[in-house]
């Protein structure tokens, strides 16, 4: 789904009347985006729910499961581009698709939590759920292996084990896209 082009982007940054894509319209999936479901369930590809809202989120995900696709992730919805709570995020989790969370939200330029804010929501989400990402690659920020190891660094002294950390950045993200 779309991302910085997505209507909710257009709304957060107050230019509703710029090009934007729409995903919903009066609480309902357009029949765009209904096709490009069928076209990700026909060919068992990964659902990634951009930066729509959180109630589109929810949308694409209840639909998406109705259409036989396994493989959903949230993108970012902590983040404040998505803006989900912790509860609308539960209520994903519960419908069978993975929170990512992105490292470049604990440090670098977008950095917009702290580890222990991070890790304490990944746990109020439930850890079996969610993905942790690094998102990097934008000017300013660090390169992803030297990321990786200050977001790994970061979440071990926010409270979070090797083992935890090696579910939610090899476990999880490979059931996340039907590896395992």
């Amino acid at each position: 789904m779309p991302t910085f082009d997505s209507e909710h982007m257009a709304r957060l940054a107050g230019t509703p009347e710029k090009p934007h894509v729409s995903v919903s319209r009066n609480g309902q999936l357009l029949p765009e985006v209904l096709a490009v479901l069928d076209l990700i369930a026909r060919h068992r590809l990964v659902l990634a729910t951009g930066h729509s809202s959180p109630a589109e989120d929810l949308l694409l995900i209840r639909e998406a499961t109705r259409r036989g696709i396994r493989h959903i992730i949230v993108t970012h919805p902590i983040h404040p581009q998505v803006g989900m709570t912790i509860e609308q995020a539960r209520q994903a989790a519960a419908l069978g698709a993975y929170i990512e969370f992105p490292a470049n939200t604990m440090l670098g330029i977008l950095k917009s939590t702290t580890f222990e804010e991070a890790a304490r929501q990944m746990r109020a989400i439930g850890l079996d759920h969610v993905i942790l990402t690094s998102d990097f690659g934008q000017a300013g920020n660090p390169l992803h292996p030297d990321g990786w190891l200050q977001a790994f660094e970061g979440l071990r002294r926010a409270g979070l084990t090797t083992a935890e950390l090696d579910l939610l950045s090899k476990r999880n993200p490979a059931r996340a896209i039907g590896l395992e």
